[in-house]
């Protein structure tokens, strides 16, 4: 899966143990146990290698959102807000009623 810079590097900082996406037919396949290598969006070459350790399905990004820890996204509690909006900048509210969302609960594989 690729990843924005950001995100890239707070997950690669350990700040960031949780992934959110759609839960389309490709994140259906997703299981705990399974690997999942994410990749920089700027550089495909840097690469970090993550075990899924859970999965949550929810209905809104603005619920799944809420429900967890910011931090868990490697941002501060106050930051919420920022963190539903920004959802749909990469999905529409239409990706989001038609398929769900997922929480991908993962660590790091050194």
């Amino acid at each position: 899966m690729r990843l924005q810079p950001e995100p890239f590097e707070r997950m690669k900082n350990g700040d960031k143990v949780l992934e959110l996406r759609i839960y389309d037919e490709k994140r259906r396949k997703v299981g705990v146990g399974d690997e999942i290598e994410f990749s920089s969006m700027t550089n495909a070459e840097e690469k970090i290698r993550t075990e899924v350790i859970g999965l949550l399905l929810y209905k809104k990004f603005a619920d799944l959102i809420e429900d967890l820890p910011a931090a868990y996204l490697g941002y501060e509690e106050d930051e919420k807000d920022y963190l539903k909006g920004s959802m749909y900048e990469i999905y529409t509210p239409e990706e989001e009623q038609q398929c769900g969302v997922l929480g991908i609960r993962i660590r790091l594989i050194k």
